[in-house]
């Protein structure tokens, strides 16, 4: 059952909700035990008196080499220049373009007037090679050298190519990104096409504590940048950090693809979350008999596990937030009768998608090796295993269509952004079934469950 923090935690003007969910709340006798831990921080609605939002400060980082000639970079232009349309005038913002060398067209600046934004990005013709590295650091150095007030920064990164100049290297880059996010400098990444490396642009996005997105086409990034430009006007919580304190010999397995937070045991980054959406994590807790045994209360029924969690973040104007919440006791049933109980039905669902991510490595994995066969018997157990979760049964739908057509390419970025998808998203307090993107009912674009990762619209 659902626990919320205790007034020692959290204090009553908190809008936050710290949720703790057990998949059974019970434990099996007579050995150790496997507890599925959903954790769930609720952010409030939108505020009625609609206050203005903190400013944000964006560097858009356009990859203009040869590849990118034609309608890809056109369409690149028109997405940026809706961006530059919706900024706010105390917005500040600045253009790089990128091939072999690198361009500032337009320094940062406030967006109050936009001319000089929308000449800069007029100014974008198709170049050479792809440097990257060079460009995403140009615009990250930019924003990092005139961090002000509360606002978000963030680098908006959009390539359709591998980095071929300048560094190159994955960890190194993904590293640098670290780095810049840790003084607040954030990064999104935005794939185009067939030759993006989806990995380098999925490691910088999470390790640059931001969002990724890819489009098979040109025109399928309209509505990925309109979703993240949504979700940053609507953030009201950053720099999330979930820890969890459990005794020695409890392991704590984090299910989600979080990167763990620096130098804290059993602490991972979360994502930002959004006014009335919630950001979650599940936790595999495997729990001895010997600790059950310790902590018991002699002839109790139930036991009370001294396990806690606790989410840290900064708030609306950079005002501190903390909630915590504990383990609710647990029954202590013979192990069969444990194993029968139900599960709770959204931990279930949010365990399924996180199971669904895995088979898809193991489908990439195959596909990577040429190994179709192999994919096709990987595909087929996935969707019998996961039939009953309708979003998960929809995107291995996608799957089957590129594996059918033995698109290498695009069957691994679809795998791989799904992957992301289903671990990383947020999701709508009181979320039940799964919703066509195109329905009013399935919430702001920011947690609508796309049915296909590269593709604008539904298939």
């Amino acid at each position: 059952m659902p626990v919320h923090p205790n007034a020692a935690s959290a204090s009553a003007a908190t809008p936050f909700t710290l949720l703790v969910t057990p998949a059974r709340a019970a434990l099996g006798e007579g050995g150790d035990t496997s507890v599925n831990l959903l954790i769930r921080l609720q952010a409030p609605p939108p505020p009625a008196d609609a206050q203005p939002r903190a400013p944000l400060t964006l560097a858009l980082v356009l990859d203009r080499s040869g590849s990118m000639a034609g309608e890809p970079l056109a369409e690149a232009l028109k997405c940026a220049r809706t961006m530059v349309e919706n900024l706010a005038p105390d917005d500040r913002a600045t253009v790089v373009a990128f091939d072999d060398t690198i361009s500032c067209l337009a320094p940062l600046a406030i967006a109050g007037d936009k001319l000089a934004l929308k000449a800069a990005l007029a100014s974008i013709h198709e170049g050479g090679s792809t440097d990257l590295h060079g460009g995403w650091r140009a615009g990250a150095d930019q924003l990092a050298g005139n961090l002000a007030g509360d606002g978000v920064h963030r680098v908006v990164l959009l390539s359709d190519g591998c980095a071929n100049r300048g560094e190159t290297d994955l960890e190194t880059i993904a590293g640098q990104c670290r780095d810049l996010a840790a003084l607040g400098v954030t990064t999104s990444t935005y794939g185009l096409g067939r030759g993006f490396n989806e990995d380098l642009m999925l490691a910088m996005a999470k390790a640059g504590r931001g969002n990724a997105y890819y489009g098979q086409t040109a025109v399928d990034l309209a509505e990925p940048f309109q979703t993240e430009f949504a979700l940053l006007t609507n953030l009201c919580a950053r720099g999330l950090v979930l820890k969890v304190n459990a005794p020695d010999g409890v392991a704590v397995r984090m299910r989600n693809d979080y990167e763990p937070a620096e130098g804290e045991p059993r602490a991972w980054k979360l994502p930002d979350v959004a006014f009335g959406t919630e950001v979650w994590a599940l936790l595999e807790l495997t729990v001895p008999q010997a600790i059950v045994d310790a902590v018991r209360a002699p002839g109790a029924s139930t036991v009370d596990l001294p396990i806690t969690v606790a989410v840290q973040a900064a708030g609306v104007g950079s005002s501190p937030l903390f909630l915590m919440s504990t383990l609710p006791p647990l029954a202590l049933l013979p192990r069969a009768q444990w194993s029968a109980l139900p599960e709770d039905e959204l931990v279930a669902r949010r365990a399924a998608e996180l199971d669904a991510g895995d088979a898809l490595d193991t489908i990439r994995a195959a596909v990577a090796g040429d190994d179709w066969q192999r994919a096709q018997i990987l595909l087929h157990d996935a969707e019998a295993r996961f039939a009953d979760n309708d979003w998960t049964r929809t995107l291995l739908q996608a799957m089957r269509r590129l594996i059918a057509k033995r698109d290498a390419r695009m069957s691994m970025k679809e795998a791989a952004y799904q992957k992301w998808a289903m671990s990383r998203r947020l999701a709508m307090p009181g979320e039940s079934k799964f919703l066509s993107p195109d329905s009013d009912a399935a919430g702001p674009a920011y947690v609508r469950r796309r049915s296909e990762q590269g593709k604008g619209r539904p298939t």
